[in-house]
């Protein structure tokens, strides 16, 4: 089992590497092509699905973050970067209402992001603000909205490391103050 779990946490850290390289690619900062095409794999008998969204065309640095979707097995994420509300509406208008476990909330957590209206389209059961607290994030309006949805949230200044372990039998999470969650 321990050897289990070292493996997903790997994968998972390799998954933010990815998705952190693909943004630097995005921003013209590494010399490859960058494929917007869905990808499907298998990780420990699990199918893992990625997905792009395209919401290019915004001058603003934090509203051209990459966006993507992600299930393992039956666990959906959406990393939404650093998009503002306004592209989190443009997302929902261009791809639609979503169903997601998992949402990393975009800026860090701060007033222009993770709005009602968008909280309450994907329906999401968990979120994670990824944040050292610095300039106020996240900020109480974001907060108040997930608690109003009744959004299980973790937020890194204050959990720690926030760590997703996926095996045949159990998906969980796990942080820092050592609190865990069954997911599926």
């Amino acid at each position: 089992m321990k050897k289990l779990f070292l493996i997903a946490i790997f994968r998972i850290i390799s998954i933010c590497f990815l998705f952190a390289y693909l943004n630097d690619i995005r921003k013209d900062k590494h010399p490859f092509v960058f494929t917007e095409s869905d990808r499907t794999f298998l990780y420990q008998k699990k199918e893992v699905f990625l997905k792009y969204y395209d919401l290019c065309g915004s001058d603003n640095d934090s509203d051209s973050s990459l966006v993507y979707s992600a299930r393992i097995g039956s666990v959906s994420f959406l990393f939404t970067g650093d998009i503002s509300s306004d592209m989190e509406k443009e997302l929902l208008y261009r791809y639609g209402p979503m169903k997601i476990d998992i949402l990393k909330v975009a800026h860090h957590g701060s007033y222009t992001s993770s709005s009602r209206y968008f909280i309450s389209s994907i329906l999401t059961r968990f979120a994670i603000i990824s944040t050292s607290g610095r300039y106020g994030h996240p900020h109480n309006i974001v907060l108040s909205i997930l608690d109003d949805y009744k959004v299980k949230y973790y937020v890194t200044k204050d959990d720690g490391t926030i760590t997703f372990s996926f095996s045949r039998f159990l998906d969980f999470i796990t942080t820092g103050k050592g609190e865990f969650v069954i997911i599926s």
